[in-house]
């Protein structure tokens, strides 16, 4: 999430918003204020990524303005179902079940930090790549890459990725 949330703040001047009280009332009771994010985005003129794309926007888009949801997985399955489920009627719900849904976000929460410390583990795995792959393997996904980043020379991170692959091959002309 938080690599999505970077590529958002680099494409896109976000707009300082206020929340409106309800909101702040509905996210004290969420879980997941630190596996969601909301942006009021609006498109920067003459940015090097619209160039690089062949995009030619016109002026009258510069000026709209949108909202961008970032959530995870369960942070999303929660907040369809908690509007789903509670947030259609018109009475207050029964503090039985109200409790009940505490249970459940907590729950959830949980579930969600376990979720996203197993995907951190696994990029960590990904980056041990002798842990997984031959010397060939190694070297056929450098020059894959290789291939990619003549194109796309902006992308650090496919750089970073040759640079890390050739050093687990020893190929310290390849990593510099």
């Amino acid at each position: 999430m938080n690599v999505v949330c970077d590529i958002i703040k680099d494409t896109f001047f976000i707009e300082d918003v206020e929340e409106p009280e309800d909101f702040i009332k509905q996210t004290e009771s969420t879980p997941f204020l630190d596996h969601a994010q909301t942006y009021i985005v609006q498109l920067i003129p003459n940015l090097s990524i619209y160039k690089r794309l062949e995009l030619n926007i016109p002026n009258e888009i510069m000026d709209f303005k949108a909202e961008i949801q970032v959530r995870t997985y369960i942070s999303q399955g929660w907040a369809v179902n908690q509007n789903e489920i509670f947030n259609q009627y018109e009475f207050q719900i029964p503090k039985p079940y109200q409790q009940e849904l505490n249970r459940v976000k907590s729950l959830l929460a949980i579930e969600d930090n376990v979720l996203n410390d197993l995907m951190e583990k696994m990029l960590d795995y990904e980056s041990s790549y002798a842990a997984y792959m031959t010397p060939e393997k190694i070297k056929a996904e450098i020059e894959r890459l290789m291939m990619v980043y003549d194109v796309d020379r902006e992308n650090n991170k496919i750089g970073y990725r040759i640079a890390k692959l050739a050093t687990t091959n020893n190929d310290m002309d390849t990593s510099i």
